[in-house]
């Protein structure tokens, strides 16, 4: 169970888990590096993160 301060669901109510599944399938499918997946994943997280401060 998400704590008060924290929640796993999205404004539409999607888990945020399966956003997350989806984009690593997309990265996937077209091939791209591990590497740079996690990359561009950290960016997004930063760049998010960072909106929420």
């Amino acid at each position: 169970m998400a704590s008060a301060g924290e929640s796993s669901r999205d404004a539409r109510g999607t888990d945020k888990g399966h956003s997350i599944d989806i984009c690593f399938d997309f990265a996937n499918d077209e091939g791209m590096e591990t590497d740079e997946v996690f990359r561009r994943f950290g960016e997004h997280l930063r760049k998010q993160t960072a909106l929420l401060r």
